[in-house]
């Protein structure tokens, strides 16, 4: 539309972006409360303005860095532009507000010093439409399965602190997603928000949540790959679920991260995306 304007969010919108925010997506309030407290911290917001309306929003999350074994201890390690909660009012729909937010998103982050620019598109169907805008196409796949829980394992909640400390070390000479202290932050909210929260069980570690009568496993690190299902089995009793999702990297299978970058082993272990 050729009256709208996209500029940088202010605090004055802050209300405003919330409601959008509610209306578009199921997250819980205090979730999306602490967001905006964060953001500032985690990225930035883009609005798109009509008349002094909002019609649409997109959040820019930069605290990530790809970290690569080539790196080393003083290598350089790609800063990852997250293009996040892309919303537009269902008032201003179809007239093209979402593709001039994902571009001056993608634009903002590339100004923010992210050398590769990622999102997770809520459907397949939006991977092509990503790609055509931005560049974007997919570079990790994720394989689903589903495992009974039982109590085969001591565990205990992390602070994201703690849970950072060990996933660091447990992925030290692996391709990983490292995030900052407030984006991983925001994850354990989510969880905790979703009856969840960041866990250690037996030889790994966590992050899960409840929807319904599952338990979703984000992202399950083990010392012990042989036990991966024992550890998930036990993170299903944390949550008081009968079963659990449990997701991890793969060569194939369901579409994840989108980037416009080759340079994403498909072994990365990424996991904890906001989707």
């Amino acid at each position: 539309m050729s009256n709208c304007i996209i500029r940088e969010y202010e605090n004055k919108d802050v209300e405003k972006l919330k409601a959008l925010w509610l209306e578009n997506f199921e997250d819980e309030e205090n979730f999306v409360n602490s967001f905006f407290s964060m953001l500032k911290d985690t990225g930035t917001g883009l609005v798109a303005e009509i008349d002094g309306t909002i019609a649409g929003a997109a959040y820019v999350l930069c605290g990530q860095e790809l970290i690569l074994p080539s790196c080393g201890e003083n290598g350089h390690a790609p800063v990852c532009g997250y293009i996040y909660a892309v919303a537009v009012n269902k008032n201003y729909r179809h007239n093209g507000i979402g593709g001039a937010l994902v571009k001056a998103a993608a634009e903002k982050a590339r100004e923010r010093e992210a050398e590769i620019i990622t999102i997770l598109p809520a459907e397949e169907s939006l991977y092509g439409w990503y790609e055509k805008l931005i560049g974007v196409k997919c570079a990790l796949y994720r394989k689903k399965q589903i495992i009974d829980s039982a109590p085969l394992e001591l565990y205990m909640p992390l602070s994201s602190t703690e849970y950072m400390l060990w996933r660091e070390s447990m992925l030290k000479d692996r391709p990983h997603l490292h995030l900052s202290d407030f984006s991983l932050e925001l994850e354990r909210i989510m969880c905790v928000e979703n009856g969840g929260g960041f866990y250690a069980a037996g030889c790994g570690i966590a992050a899960a949540y409840k929807d319904g009568e599952k338990g979703i496993i984000r992202e399950l690190i083990c010392a012990d790959e042989s036990q991966r299902r024992i550890v998930a089995a036990s993170i299903g009793t944390a949550l008081g679920v009968e079963k659990v999702e449990l997701y991890s990297p793969a060569e194939s299978g369901e579409l994840y991260i989108a980037a416009d970058r080759d340079i994403i082993p498909a072994d990365t272990v990424w996991n904890l995306s906001f989707d």
